[in-house]
């Protein structure tokens, strides 16, 4: 008989636990999946915008842009961690999208008047946060 056919195995070698599989991406026509890809649509827009807004000719300020590019890019990073069910980025996502819908909603006068725009045109991010916010909850028991 060998000498390690016996022997136990270091702590580090065996799992604490037995890892469950993987679950399989949320459907893209679900609430959850829709959701997520709403806020990805935010995120990417929001992104775009803080990046337009520090390399035009007169730029918005910095930490406007800043805040807009880096929320952005987080939010579309996070919903898409969120569609493939990672619960960590879909309470963030959640909790994010729910707070541009906020922000969004009461800046929109100042949004209107900077722009130019009608008001129903100058709510639309806010609108975007709010559903995505809402589908994303209601997605609660599809992300484990």
């Amino acid at each position: 008989m060998s000498k390690n056919q016996g022997a136990k195995k270091h702590a580090v070698e065996t799992p604490a636990r037995k890892v469950a599989a993987r679950l399989p991406p949320l459907g893209v026509t679900t609430t959850g999946g829709i959701g997520a890809l709403v806020a990805m649509a935010l995120g990417t827009g929001l992104f775009t915008l803080g990046a337009y807004g520090g390399l035009k000719a007169d730029p918005l300020p910095m930490p406007l842009t800043a805040a807009l590019a880096l929320s952005g890019g987080l939010l579309a990073v996070l919903a898409w961690y969120a569609l493939r069910r990672v619960r960590l980025a879909w309470a963030f996502a959640t909790s994010l999208s729910g707070t541009a819908a906020l922000a969004f909603l009461f800046s929109a006068p100042r949004i209107r008047d900077a722009l130019g725009v009608e008001l129903g045109v100058a709510l639309l991010p806010s609108m975007l946060g709010a559903a995505a916010c809402i589908m994303l909850a209601l997605a609660a028991p599809d992300v484990k």
